[in-house]
């Protein structure tokens, strides 16, 4: 069943037998060499990167050797790649690399906020903690770009502006991954203060598969520091979301590199098939990922028991009230279909 702008149904819910929600959407799977081998709805419309973007921005970190000119550890690098929740060993990552690029907390751009996972937000606040740019789930991006200011010797301030070189540089780097030319990729403002970039969804997919495959990356150095930061995410997987979120979930598979973006954008690319997934939620819904992952793994064959547990566990085909009585299901209603 089509839907606005190309949209196909991705998920209906039905509570007593009867439809009450649905999630309609676009997925893309590419292969090593770019083809499209499935697909659901329009695969061409232009979808903001969000987060799903974090690993590729951060890229520049180690391309440039940054890694070593600051003596950051891989955990700080990981950091750079996260939404973290603001754990305490987040909160740690991202204070180590300020240290060491010479840079305060007062130089993010963002809001200071609690720590979105509950337990580090109730023990901030029962000990009178107050509100800290840092417990921000993109403070590890901004450190990031902090980071490459240093290098690059221009100023810290303004480094969220669509014209600081920083943002030129990993706009390049956007274009390198998803091979959209730079006058052709969307640009708009983050939730967090930097730009976000639009690409076709079908492009989104391919970075998803470099990232996964950096044999297939052109830039050698970009090779190297993609397969350095992949090694990195799949060690240290709690620091890409944190303790029970679907990305460090999805990335505990060692064949897998994932990262979600806010507003329903996924990405995931698959090592060993080498192939990249790309998919967005229209209504900007992120409880149907856990189902659609699974789901989609299922119909490429992929099987990884342990993985599609975890996904389970964090969202369940059974719709359950208070009580703990199912009373609905959730179906994942898509094809995979439309091969090049």
């Amino acid at each position: 069943m089509q839907q606005a702008e190309g949209a196909v149904r991705l998920v209906e819910e039905y509570r007593g037998g009867i439809l009450e929600n649905t999630h309609d959407g676009f997925i893309a799977v590419v292969d090593v060499d770019g083809h499209l081998v499935g697909s659901a709805g329009n695969v061409d419309a232009m979808v903001f990167y969000r987060s799903a973007s974090k690993p590729i921005q951060a890229l520049p970190v180690l391309a440039w050797g940054l890694d070593k000119e600051f003596g950051f550890s891989d955990e700080e690098l990981a950091i750079m790649a996260s939404s973290h929740r603001g754990e305490p060993f987040h909160v740690a990552a991202v204070e180590g690399i300020l240290t060491k690029i010479g840079c305060r907390e007062a130089d993010l751009c963002m809001q200071p906020v609690y720590p979105s996972h509950a337990a580090s937000r109730e023990a901030v606040i029962c000990q009178g903690g107050p509100k800290r740019r840092i417990y921000h789930n993109c403070s590890g991006k901004h450190a990031a770009m902090l980071t490459m200011a240093r290098h690059l010797g221009v100023p810290v301030g303004e480094y969220w502006r669509s014209d600081h070189p920083v943002q030129r540089q990993i706009l390049k780097v956007i274009s390198m991954f998803t091979e959209v030319p730079l006058k052709e990729i969307g640009i708009g403002v983050d939730g967090c203060g930097v730009p976000v970039f639009a690409v076709p969804l079908r492009n989104m997919a391919l970075g998803a598969m470099k990232l996964a495959c950096p044999d297939r990356i052109d830039d050698s150095v970009f090779s190297a520091a993609a397969t350095s930061l992949g090694e990195i995410i799949t060690r240290l997987p709690l620091y890409i979301t944190g303790t029970n979120y679907i990305c460090s979930l999805v990335n505990m598979d060692p064949n897998l590199i994932a990262k979600g973006g806010a507003r329903g954008v996924y990405t995931i690319g698959m090592r060993k098939e080498r192939l990249g997934i790309a998919f967005k939620v229209r209504d900007g819904s992120e409880e149907s990922w856990p189902l659609l992952i699974n789901e989609i793994f299922a119909q490429l064959g992929y099987k990884n028991e342990a993985g599609h547990q975890r996904m389970l566990g964090l969202a369940q085909p059974q719709i359950t009230n208070d009580n703990d009585e199912v009373v609905g299901e959730s179906r994942c209603v898509f094809s995979l279909g439309n091969r090049e």
